[in-house]
């Protein structure tokens, strides 16, 4: 009896995005423009982790929020050093 209920949350958090696995092996979902290829960060002042996209030129393209498990309450920022910070330059 519990199950339908469990499903239908699934179904709705999970519309509108592609189950992902990064590099780094975690798993998410995150939106479906998503490719191979793309980065998945936790952006300063964020609370959750972003996709974003290299472009061609300088800079990168934001496409979206994501749930990536497992860094979703800071843990990948656990242990981070100023030089592991990158700036990212959307346009």
């Amino acid at each position: 009896a519990l199950r339908k209920p469990f499903t239908d949350a699934c179904i709705t958090r999970s519309h509108g995005r592609s189950f992902i696995i990064t590099s780094k092996g975690y798993i998410g979902l995150a939106p479906l423009k998503t490719q191979v290829g793309d980065i998945v960060t936790v952006l300063e002042g964020g609370s959750v982790p972003f996709v974003l996209r290299g472009l061609d030129e300088d800079g990168y393209k934001f496409i979206g929020e994501s749930y990536v498990h497992g860094i979703m309450e800071g843990e990948a920022l656990l242990g981070k050093k100023t030089s592991d910070v990158q700036v990212f330059v959307l346009k």
